[in-house]
């Protein structure tokens, strides 16, 4: 589609702008700014921007059967830096551009009395757990890390479940299949969720959770140079900001 700007006063006839359309794979985690992201940045850039979210494991298993994606933004650095090593991402397009948190959500029915993550959780009290599958999605891995040094993995078990992304996990919670789920602090600002008590999970007990994003090899164009670009800029680092991520080099202090 060509977008033609016409400044008859002056007699003027600008150059024709091109508009794009941008398929992006981007991590369940971000499904709270997703939309928002790429609103701004079509209102900003002209473009489109057509919007895939599933667990970074998942999507990473999609791109490398050739899933026809031109951006991946992961909500970790492993399964970009994968497809960097084998080829498929274009040059100098890997960048991290944001580091995420954990949040333990309580629901309002629970009878749990949690004031601090590591304690309350492994007594009688929890039924159910939820968190993301630690094999496919990063925040499942970190909300696993921050259980076993808390030392209370091995006493969860048989009462954990899984959902396949933090998405599903949020949905698993919400709808009474547990009483406790580990997310992404992102989510904090969800109406679904709203009912529920927060209680922060200090940064100490799981590794940094960096969200990094690249172009395909093969995808890459001035439309996806200008979306990296953008999320990196200080409006795409604030909308970042205002829902829980923090922009690469800032700290994560709350």
């Amino acid at each position: 589609m060509r977008l033609w700007f016409f400044f008859l006063a002056a007699g003027i006839v600008a150059a024709p702008l091109q508009a794009a359309e941008i398929r992006v794979a981007a991590a369940s985690s971000l499904s709270f700014v997703a939309d928002e992201l790429a609103s701004a940045f079509e209102r900003t850039s002209g473009h489109t921007v057509l919007l895939s979210l599933g667990a970074s494991g998942s999507l990473y298993a999609q791109l490398v059967a050739g899933a026809p994606f031109d951006i991946f933004l992961s909500a970790d650095t492993a399964y970009p830096r994968r497809l960097e090593s084998d080829g498929r991402v274009a040059e100098n397009s890997f960048v991290v551009y944001a580091r995420g948190r954990l949040s333990l959500w309580l629901a309002a029915r629970t009878r749990l009395k949690v004031s601090e993550f590591s304690t309350g959780l492994a007594g009688p009290r929890l039924h159910r757990l939820a968190l993301a599958n630690p094999h496919v999605a990063p925040y499942g891995l970190a909300a696993r890390q921050a259980l076993e040094r808390a030392d209370i993995w091995d006493r969860l078990q048989g009462r954990l479940v899984f959902g396949e992304s933090v998405t599903q996990t949020a949905h698993m919670a919400k709808s009474g299949a547990a009483d406790a789920a580990i997310l992404s602090a992102s989510l904090e600002g969800s109406e679904a969720l709203a009912s529920g008590k927060w209680v922060e999970i200090p940064d100490s007990f799981y590794d940094p959770i960096e969200h990094a994003v690249i172009i395909l090899r093969g995808r890459d164009s001035d439309a996806a140079r200008e979306f990296v670009s953008w999320l990196t800029s200080p409006a795409g680092r604030a909308l970042l900001r205002a829902r829980g991520l923090w922009p690469a080099g800032e700290g994560t202090s709350r």
